[in-house]
């Protein structure tokens, strides 16, 4: 019969930001620091990537802007969009963020050149809270997102909504990257 195992671990609580020891005894089975706590078991991701099935829209989302900070710009959250309506980077207040039941749900305001009584274009994103496991670098994951439509501010043809919705289904990876807050040399 194997013998007690007893081990002393010290790692940092990022939440806390201070030093902790965690001591396990009494185990028969190796231990990990990370089983020891479960508050520590998982990570949230710094990079989301989104795909529709038809490859037509590409959505990246980063909670805080990658690279080294710029003068002038407010830091915040950047999300990179491609599809049909084009390329699109939005950055810091282009970018509207709400925590709800659902998720944090992302909205952004891709302009388009008006046609036919259109208006800019909304696109909204729900990212489910997400967990890590902490072994690993990434996470897939499903979700949705929205494409609202609506007719130039004032026109109302009649009964019903200006808005119209295209809901998509998307296929999500939340990541853990490294990102040099410098510039590289």
């Amino acid at each position: 019969m194997d013998s007690p195992v007893t081990a002393n671990y010290s790692f940092t609580n990022e939440r806390m930001d201070k030093k902790m020891d965690t001591t396990t005894t009494k185990s028969t089975q190796n231990v990990s620091p990370v089983t020891t706590n479960p508050d520590l078991t998982t990570k949230t991701g710094n990079k989301f990537v989104f795909r529709d099935p038809s490859g037509k829209t590409n959505i990246t989302y980063y909670p805080c802007a990658p690279g080294p900070p710029v003068v002038g710009q407010k830091s915040g959250p950047e999300l990179d969009y491609e599809g049909e309506e084009g390329k699109h980077v939005f950055r810091a207040e282009e970018i509207t963020a709400e925590d709800t039941r659902l998720g944090k749900l992302v909205s952004v305001v891709i302009p388009q050149v008006e046609h036919v009584g259109m208006r800019p274009l909304t696109v909204m994103l729900c990212l489910p809270p997400v967990n890590i496991a902490a072994d690993v670098m990434s996470q897939a994951f499903t979700t949705f997102a929205v494409k609202c439509h609506g007719q130039r501010q004032g026109y109302m043809p009649g009964p019903g909504t200006p808005m119209s919705y295209q809901l998509m289904h998307i296929e999500g990876t939340a990541m853990c990257e490294f990102m040099p807050m410098t510039a590289a040399n």
